[in-house]
């Protein structure tokens, strides 16, 4: 099953971890990742709980990607996108997440000069194991 949900693109998002300056990312509804950290909860019989991601809940579009057009960088800052969204959670060792299809990230990623396809699918991280 999928829904649909819209966000908003934001470059180079500050962390004070790291230096993000190739970084795309499309900042979600945080109910989205309310309701699926709950679920988790309930799951584990409120034994365990999952943390906010750093970038809160977010479909990371370009990731340490230097763009080989940067006249298009920055070109769709605060766009409003309309994105699917599986409901059925996914995890590895550390994130949870949902799969994501939206055909305008394709075109951001070809218009900055990059490969259509990122290396990891895009997905909306909604979770971190504590």
């Amino acid at each position: 099953m999928q829904f649909k949900s819209k966000g908003k693109i934001r470059y180079s998002p500050d962390t004070r971890k790291n230096d993000n300056k190739w970084w795309v990312i499309l900042d979600c509804q945080v109910d989205i990742g309310k309701y699926y950290r709950n679920l988790y909860e309930l799951s584990t019989f409120k034994t365990q709980k999952l943390r906010v991601p750093s970038w809160k809940e977010h479909i990371t579009i370009v990731r340490n990607e230097k763009p080989l057009n940067e006249d298009a960088w920055r070109l769709y800052n605060n766009k409003k996108v309309e994105f699917d969204y599986s409901t059925i959670p996914r995890w590895n060792d550390q994130y949870y997440w949902l799969d994501v299809r939206c055909d305008f990230f394709y075109q951001l990623r070809v218009e900055l000069g990059l490969m259509k396809e990122p290396e990891i699918p895009f997905h909306l991280t909604f979770g971190t194991k504590l």
